[in-house]
């Protein structure tokens, strides 16, 4: 019935009752994405959402059929065309939507979720591999994990930087051209500037000791593990320069996930993505068990496939030869990438926990443009990893006539 009642609460918006505010469009009717959402934040889920209550209406009460097509759902405030197409076409992606724009079981089970699509797929692609796994005693702590990534994507990085050189607020200044910033005094103090550099070095050392060579998304999510098993979550964060209430928001997220894997409701043919290793408690339980290092490092391939799934149509390839690049391109300390999405050259900072290894492939969450653009949420793929989960996106050549022609470029 709560999808019922989702559907009331939404039609009743829609006739203008101003006093229901917000109108909780998730399946679960406890996520609220207002005007403001759908115009400036993800149409993505706005999209999922609307198709998951269009089908619903259809086949359970008989009416309103163009809620079954999102491009005539009667938005208060439309939303450009182009952003509908994105969605769509992200959600095709994500396997969320077939070819022709219908619900997928998986994309059923995505709007379970009370978060951005990407990750919902993320944590569910993770259990789909997992239920073809039998009697694999670190299934659990694979699953923590997950949920894990998946909270930690939902967040901004809480490595704290806004005393270093090119971190850019939101208004975006750079810290030190900011008014009343330590950087902005003409003539910052010798105490001033010895603060400044412990920051810096306590920092890097924090990084460094969180770090997974393969992900920067599972450097954050092994984070969260030890800021929870500390004891301390202030002290915690003070003394690795992370930002307290992003890894309490972060750390309060992943408890409602872990909670929404076991709880939610899945039809017949949405039991791929149901758990089957353990309890919630057992997952609990293989969480909790500290670790003097990331305890994933056998095992984050796993993880590394479910993050290439959801990113895959942001993937970029390192560049070898540098002679092609512009000076000013081959004097920047970071390693060259070349993104599908965008025309530029993009660079990998050396923040980045895989910027050591440099992977010919690398999926990425987002780009952060200020002198150039750099790679933000970094994890390393592998070539077959992209032709399983985007096969719409790659294109194949004829069959050669002799295998042993293969040529490398």
């Amino acid at each position: 019935m709560q999808n019922l009642v989702t559907g009331k609460t939404l039609l009743s918006w829609l006739a203008g009752d101003e006093s229901l505010g917000d109108f909780g469009v998730g399946p679960s009717g406890d996520q609220s994405i207002s005007q403001v959402d759908y115009q400036y934040g993800d149409l993505r889920c706005v999209y999922l959402y609307v198709i998951c209550l269009g089908i619903y209406l259809i086949t359970t009460i008989n009416i309103y059929p163009l809620l079954s097509q999102v491009a005539n759902f009667p938005f208060p405030t439309l939303p450009e065309p182009t952003a509908l197409v994105e969605a769509e076409r992200c959600l095709k992606v994500l396997e969320a939507l077939d070819s022709k724009g219908r619900l997928t079981p998986l994309g059923k089970a995505m709007a379970q979720y009370p978060m951005s699509p990407r990750h919902s797929r993320m944590l569910l692609t993770v259990i789909q591999i997992m239920q073809k796994v039998k009697d694999y005693s670190r299934a659990n702590t694979v699953l923590a994990y997950a949920v894990a990534a998946a909270a930690a994507l939902s967040l901004s990085n809480p490595f704290l930087m806004e005393f270093e050189g090119n971190y850019k607020d939101p208004d975006g200044l750079k810290q030190d051209e900011k008014p009343g910033s330590l950087e902005s005094e003409p003539d910052l103090g010798k105490e001033k500037r010895m603060r400044i550099k412990k920051l810096k070095e306590t920092a890097k050392v924090s990084r460094a000791k969180f770090s997974n060579p393969t992900s920067d998304v599972l450097t954050v999510a092994y984070t969260l593990q030890c800021f929870e098993l500390s004891g301390k979550p202030l002290e915690f964060c003070n003394d690795n320069t992370l930002h307290f209430k992003t890894m309490e928001e972060m750390s309060k997220l992943r408890r409602q996930l872990i909670n929404l894997v076991f709880n939610s409701k899945l039809c017949d043919s949405q039991q791929d993505f149901s758990w089957h290793h353990g309890t919630l408690e057992d997952v609990e339980c293989a969480w909790r068990i500290p670790s003097n290092k990331c305890p994933l490092q056998l095992n984050e391939e796993i993880l590394g496939k479910a993050i290439c799934a959801v990113w895959v149509d942001r993937v970029a390839k390192r560049i070898k030869n540098v002679s092609s690049l512009s000076e000013s391109d081959r004097k920047v300390h970071a390693v060259q990438y070349q993104a599908c999405l965008v025309k530029e050259i993009v660079f990998l900072g050396r923040r980045s926990s895989i910027s050591k290894s440099a992977p010919e492939y690398l999926v990425y969450t987002e780009l952060l443009h200020s002198k150039r653009p750099f790679i933000q949420g970094a994890t390393s793929v592998k070539e077959n990893w992209l032709v399983k989960y985007a096969p719409s996106l790659c294109s194949f050549s004829a069959p050669l006539s002799d295998p042993n022609l293969i040529t490398t470029h």
